[in-house]
């Protein structure tokens, strides 16, 4: 052996012993149904069964054993029975070294229903990523409405707590497929929504994305939070015929400092309807709190999301619903959210809604900048942007609302107070018996008169008689001429508020256009095209 041989040698040595032995304990492992070939885990060829992936005495240091940096593939097709949990983890990935959980292409986890503690386990666990790959599945085939059964099910649970965990590229699908019911009697009222989940989890940085799941109850639920919970990502997943998208909150004196949810696109709900029973009550995104001590999600950014579809006809809260607590006498209002930035976002209302399209609860400071936010139905006694419960300081600027019979509510007798309501763009309201606008104890039907009162929207346009011409995907069509006239806000464009430099993603059904550096911006969600249509039914203010 030469000096430099040698010297190689040893520098090889070194860098290993220096990154502790992690590149000496990644190796791939691969499992299916039944063991096959050599039943070796070498390859799909000769995996090992699933049971491999089960036991304590397969995980830890040491050749072939599944430790931080393996990879474990699953192969083909794993049928589980009714009420199976298939995979349960016995240890953790570390920092840089996570463990994975690869569906090869074509893998698929089935069963009748999968157990309420998931198809894949993952309690008290840590650095663990699920990747779907490019077409890894998870599915029910005999759960739900005139099925062979009716029970909770889970796709994936991730509690106390699964930190820096990932699930990704997954499908999960018809975990309980309920039939859509607008009767008086005989609606399938049989499950917990709640505990029909795709991901259930809790935790620190956590990343739940680009999956698609379907025919769910509560599809990514947030439970069972510690103090402290932050760094969690929900973003580009589609999920529909669903009850609820995300739902999510802190329990009793817990602060969760950061939760962002983005770039989904969160549609159709009908499927869960219940008619006169309302069983079920439908949300694309709900944020709640326990009542007493209350806890609260400190920072929520709601960004770049499309919310559309059929939102049902009997049953619905809201697309999205932060919701505040109950007031007993003195008590005060309970507060599920610190601080919400909710932003860029494209909400199409189906149904009148008692709690309105876009429904804040208490909290300070919230910022509601550049949405879309539309009424499809018009006449009805429902509202565009509600604040449910005593909020303070709030900010409304550089949104298009339209559509609703109450452009802006205040759904409580404890009214929201504001930091700023302008350059916001009002059309399409048709008459339902209460005011247009009414809002931190002012009412107006007239937007010259809202103006009056409220000593807000100066530089804000109207056309109440007229809706704004837009796609069923809120994108514009004959573009209304006021909605050029926003403010500019690229001061704010940094940190967790980077994109609204650019106009919405709409859930990854737009790409997204960047937005001027200075001047005005257009109100909306959208960044409109420079051809504009004659304006009519103006109202403005000039300076």
């Amino acid at each position: 052996m030469t000096r430099l041989q040698h010297a190689l040698r040893c520098a090889v040595a070194f860098a290993i012993m220096a990154l502790g032995g992690t590149a000496a304990g990644a190796n791939d492992i691969y499992i299916a149904q039944t063991s096959a070939g050599a039943g070796t885990g070498a390859d799909c060829a000769d995996a090992y069964a699933y049971t491999f992936f089960n036991a304590a005495g397969n995980w830890g240091t040491g050749a072939g054993k599944i430790s931080p940096g393996t990879t474990v593939h699953l192969c083909g097709t794993f049928t589980g029975t009714a009420g199976q949990t298939l995979l349960t983890s016995q240890g953790n990935g570390s920092s840089g070294s996570p463990i994975t959980i690869h569906f090869e292409t074509g893998a698929v986890l089935t069963a009748p229903y999968w157990s309420s503690n998931g198809a894949i386990r993952l309690f008290g666990a840590a650095y663990i990523v699920v990747d779907g790959g490019t077409n890894g599945i998870i599915q029910n085939t005999a759960n739900g409405t005139g099925l062979a059964y009716q029970q909770s099910s889970r796709a994936i649970v991730a509690l106390y707590a699964c930190n820096y965990c990932e699930v990704k590229n997954l499908t999960v699908s018809n975990l309980y497929v309920h039939a859509q019911c607008e009767a008086s009697s005989g609606c399938d009222t049989t499950v917990d929504q709640t505990s029909v989940n795709a991901v259930q989890f809790s935790g620190t940085n956590v990343l739940i994305h680009d999956n698609t799941i379907h025919d769910i109850g509560w599809a990514i639920f947030q439970e069972y939070v510690t103090n402290g919970d932050t760094g969690i990502q929900i973003y580009n997943n589609n999920i529909y015929n669903m009850d609820h998208g995300f739902a999510g909150g802190a329990g009793p004196n817990v602060t969760v400092p950061l939760l962002s949810i983005y770039n989904n696109h969160f549609h159709d709900m009908a499927a869960w309807d219940t008619g006169t029973a309302d069983h079920y009550h439908h949300d694309g995104i709900h944020i709640f709190s326990s009542l007493s001590p209350v806890g609260k999600i400190q920072n929520l950014y709601i960004y770049n999301n499309l919310f559309d579809g059929n939102e049902g006809s009997c049953c619905v809260t809201a697309w999205v619903f932060l919701e505040g607590g109950a007031s007993a006498g003195s008590t005060p209002w309970t507060d599920s959210t610190g601080t919400a930035y909710i932003f860029n976002n494209v909400i199409v209302g189906s149904i009148d809604t008692g709690n309105g399209q876009l429904s804040i609860g208490s909290g300070t400071g919230h910022q509601v900048l550049n949405n879309t936010i539309l009424g499809v139905n018009q006449g009805k006694n429902g509202s565009c942007l509600l604040f449910d419960t005593a909020a303070t300081n709030v900010t409304v600027e550089n949104n298009a609302i339209s559509g609703c019979n109450q452009l802006l509510a205040n759904g409580n007798p404890q009214p929201t107070s504001f930091a700023l309501i302008d350059y916001n763009a009002y059309g399409g309201n048709i008459t339902g018996g209460n005011p247009h606008f009414n809002f931190a104890a002012f009412n107006a039907n007239t937007f010259s008169a809202w103006r009056t009162v409220c000593g807000c929207d100066a530089h804000s346009v109207a056309s109440l008689g007229t809706a704004f011409s837009m796609t069923s995907e809120g994108a514009p069509q004959a573009v209304f001429m006021g909605l050029r006239a926003g403010a500019d806000l690229s001061s704010l464009a940094t940190g967790p508020l980077a994109s609204l430099s650019s106009d919405t993603s709409a859930g990854g059904t737009h790409t997204p256009v960047v937005r001027p550096s200075s001047g005005a911006w257009d109100m909306g969600a959208y960044a409109y095209s420079s051809a504009v249509n004659p304006p009519t039914g103006l109202t403005v203010v000039v300076h």
